[in-house]
């Protein structure tokens, strides 16, 4: 498969490499999500939790602030693995129409 010019014009891309990427990244997206199911999950609101003197009301912004950033990373390993998803077929589109283009040279 081809890609981006490079060194001579043209670089290889495996497929095979893509896809193993694509799997390793759905793997650690899906540890990810749990890893964020298991935060969410965890009893960390309790007013009493912290005692006194505003650590409760510091934690909560904190705790928030965590949980967006959590989210955030989760889309963008997913948007991550559709990009990868989406640059391997657009390649593969294209050497198949690159191949399609390609005419038999008929011997005179």
């Amino acid at each position: 498969m081809s890609g981006a010019s490079g060194k001579g014009g043209e670089t290889a891309v495996d497929p095979v490499a893509l896809d193993k990427a694509v799997g390793q990244l759905n793997r650690a997206s899906h540890d990810f999500g749990a890893l964020r199911k298991g935060y969410q999950g965890t009893a960390r609101d309790a007013p009493t939790a912290f005692g006194e003197f505003g650590v409760h009301d510091s934690w909560s912004a904190f705790d928030h602030a965590w949980d967006a950033e959590l989210r955030k990373t989760g889309e963008a390993l997913s948007e991550l693995i559709q990009q990868i998803r989406a640059a391997s077929a657009g390649l593969q589109n294209r050497d198949v129409g690159s191949g399609r283009s390609i005419r038999a040279v008929t011997p005179r």
